[in-house]
């Protein structure tokens, strides 16, 4: 008895384990599979089943306060990245969708990242696919930027305001990876977030600017969150609009969205304005906001397993429709942004 004793006091008189030399070094690794069947309802029914993405995330801490993130993507035909040799052709295979490191402590509230990453403009830019509340991108993202994201190498510095709420403010330079921008543009971010007894509210200003194939454009957004959270019930508001500054200012086009969600499942819609497709703009419609409406469900299978159905409207001279049905999965510790 005695001697179990003992054993007992010098197991419980050690410092508990920490990470240390190698241990410290191995990355984190992961990868989110991004299934989609989309079946589009016009005058003939179209339907296309196939894999949008397959991510795979490195992550880890070079140094106590240096991390790195390395994201590698995978994408079916119909999302693969097309260059121009002579004719367009379409690269299927493994893309650098991001790269980047972090250094988290510079000094005296600046911090920084350096390397390629998605441009930190409004709330639905810097978002992977599988952090999206919605199965596609909303209107105005696809028609200003071309793509699902505006992708840069470069950096950005970012400085946390000592305040006794969250205000951050950040600025950085990239070469254009993906996107309408020929080569150097720049962005800038103002970002504020606080806390009302059950709410959250957040709202932030962006700026993103360079040459395109015509001229100087510049791009201004606002985007304004509020979040209700009771318990495992939380209501979500998102709104973003965003205008297109060249000769003259206009107004590119806006969405918001409405969720409820719980522990498994979530329920909401989104409101799109923007201009119509260009294929079917003439005279009429050039400078008019088509709108849509897009209902979505998701459910949660497990922790790591979500399913989402959506059904688009966009109204136009040609209304289209498009039901989605997707499927999220996640193996590591990357996938913990599939729950709600």
């Amino acid at each position: 008895m005695e001697i179990a004793f003992a054993l007992f006091s010098v197991l419980i008189s050690q410092e508990p384990p920490t990470l240390k030399g190698r241990a410290l070094l191995n990355p984190d690794i992961s990868a989110i599979g991004n299934i989609v069947n989309q079946t589009i309802l016009q005058n003939k029914i179209k339907n296309e089943f196939f894999t949008k993405e397959f991510e795979f995330a490195f992550q880890g801490y070079l140094y106590p306060s240096i991390r790195a993130d390395i994201f590698l993507a995978t994408h079916g035909p119909k999302f693969g990245d097309v260059h121009e040799h002579g004719e367009e052709e379409t690269h299927i295979g493994v893309n650098l969708e991001e790269a980047y490191v972090s250094l988290l402590n510079i000094w005296g509230g600046f911090s920084g990242k350096v390397g390629r990453k998605f441009i930190e403009f409004g709330k639905f830019n810097p978002l992977h696919p599988e952090q999206w509340l919605y199965v596609d991108p909303p209107k105005v993202i696809q028609n200003i930027f071309g793509t699902e994201n505006l992708i840069g190498d470069g950096g950005q510095i970012e400085f946390l305001l000592p305040l006794p709420f969250l205000l951050k403010i950040q600025g950085g330079i990239f070469r254009n990876s993906e996107g309408p921008f020929q080569d150097i543009f720049y962005s800038s971010r103002a970002f504020s977030s606080f806390g009302i007894s059950d709410f959250e509210v957040s709202f932030g200003a962006s700026y993103v600017g360079g040459k395109t194939e015509k001229e100087l454009s510049n791009f201004i957004g606002g985007d304004i969150t509020l979040n209700y959270i009771k318990g495992y019930t939380k209501l979500t508001f998102i709104s973003e609009p965003i205008f297109s500054i060249d000769e003259k200012s206009k107004f590119a086009g806006f969405y918001s969205s409405l969720f409820y969600s719980t522990g498994r499942f979530q329920v909401g819609f989104r409101i799109d304005g923007a201009k119509p497709d260009e294929e079917i703009e003439d005279e009429h419609t050039r400078n008019k906001i088509s709108f849509g409406i897009s209902p979505i469900f998701a459910f949660l299978l497990t922790e790591t397993t979500k399913i989402r159905f959506q059904y688009s409207f966009f109204a136009s001279d040609k209304p289209k429709h498009t039901v989605f049905f997707q499927l999220l999965f996640g193996l590591g510790p990357h996938s913990h942004v599939l729950q709600f």
